[in-house]
């Protein structure tokens, strides 16, 4: 345990953790409650959740892209 905390490895996977959670979970638990107390009504509450999600898929594919491209190109997926 004391190499993770000299080398900043615990530090670093604890920043991550947290930055994933408000990423990932935050939006979509926070976000109708807020969108309602500033009038939106809950059909559009609904739509803002779909939307976030929607571009939260489509930006992980499209970062995911290019790291699968060149793990293709490596052979490494090849047995």
């Amino acid at each position: 345990m004391s190499v993770l905390r000299r080398s900043g490895v615990l530090r670093y996977y604890c920043v991550h953790a947290v930055l994933l959670y408000v990423s990932y979970d935050v939006p979509y638990v926070y976000g109708p409650a807020r969108a309602l107390a500033h009038g939106m009504t809950p059909a559009a509450a609904a739509l803002l959740v779909s939307v976030i999600g929607i571009s939260s898929t489509v930006g992980q594919v499209r970062l995911a892209r290019p790291h699968r491209i060149a793990y293709l190109r490596t052979g490494l997926c090849v047995k």
